[in-house]
């Protein structure tokens, strides 16, 4: 009998867990989407054509560079720009692409520009915490002025710098690039090469982001702005008495829904729905 109790104890706790990582990960797709449609709302002819010039900018740069995990990631960017517009933007191209969120190819460049304008605004200062003497090192890799216990730790420091920030914080990953790569590939070329493209990245991307700033502001003013209000559903439904995504909406929309027998990705995509999300294909197939 104890046995069976320990048993039932051990499930319990396991599907608590998991419970608990569900309700943690629906919260941030939830809040990537919204953002997401935030950003992509705000997004202008203009803004279309700054992103499309930034990113053939610096194409330009990063083709000489030794840094090859960039530049593929920008040539990648670039490719899904040409792609997704075919030559131009029309209404009608930018509505489909609109219904893309956050794999929309515009939202993915800036959140690469983003990301690297965050890394390497900070590389110097991971530098010179790290024991390197930039002008003493500077034609050197840093693999062959670090040990490899503090290469090792510079490392980490890099792969946690170069990650989307601010506004597009919530995406969490730099897109089209493989972090763990790029920062064992930084190490491994001259560093005075690595800082010249870190101080041109940051002149085109910031020259960018300041005719770009509408977008910022708006998602800043209107974090919720793009959502739509959740549905209509039965009184007995706990309703969201504002439209911010929070934690204890999720968690008593989600104990509704099991109410209803609801589960998995039937109950994700239900949720979704409730704050405006367009889901297709969400159900099992029995």
């Amino acid at each position: 009998m104890s046995h069976r109790s320990l048993k039932e104890a051990y499930v319990a706790n396991k599907i608590a867990v998991i419970e608990h990582k569900a309700s943690k990960n629906l919260e941030e797709i939830v809040t990537r989407n919204v953002t997401a449609r935030v950003i992509i709302e705000a997004i202008d002819p203009e803004d279309l054509r700054v992103t499309s010039e930034m990113i053939k900018k610096l194409r330009e740069l990063v083709s000489t560079t030794s840094l090859k995990s960039v530049a593929a990631a920008v040539v990648a960017a670039q490719d899904e720009l040409n792609r997704a517009s075919e030559g131009t933007i029309s209404s009608k191209i930018w509505g489909k692409l609109k219904s893309l969120g956050y794999k929309n190819p515009y939202l993915k460049a800036l959140t690469l520009a983003n990301s690297l304008e965050t890394g390497f605004s900070q590389l110097k200062t991971i530098l010179q915490n790290n024991g390197v003497d930039i002008e003493a090192d500077k034609d050197k890799p840093l693999n062959r002025v670090l040990n490899a216990q503090r290469l090792e730790s510079l490392k980490k420091q890099i792969i946690n710098a170069f990650v989307p920030s601010g506004t597009f914080s919530v995406f969490k990953k730099m897109p089209f690039i493989d972090s763990g790569k790029f920062a064992a590939e930084i190490v491994t070329v001259p560093l005075n090469s690595v800082l010249d493209l870190s101080d041109k990245t940051q002149q085109v991307v910031g020259s960018a982001e300041q005719a770009t700033a509408d977008i910022v502001t708006a998602a800043k003013e209107d974090p919720q702005g793009a959502q739509e209000q959740p549905a209509q559903v039965s009184q007995d439904k706990p309703q969201s008495q504002t439209q911010k995504v929070t934690k204890t909406d999720l968690e008593d929309r989600v104990k509704y829904y099991r109410s209803k027998g609801m589960d998995g990705t039937d109950l994700i995509a239900v949720i979704l729905k409730d704050y405006g999300l367009k889901v297709e294909n969400a159900s099992r197939k029995k």
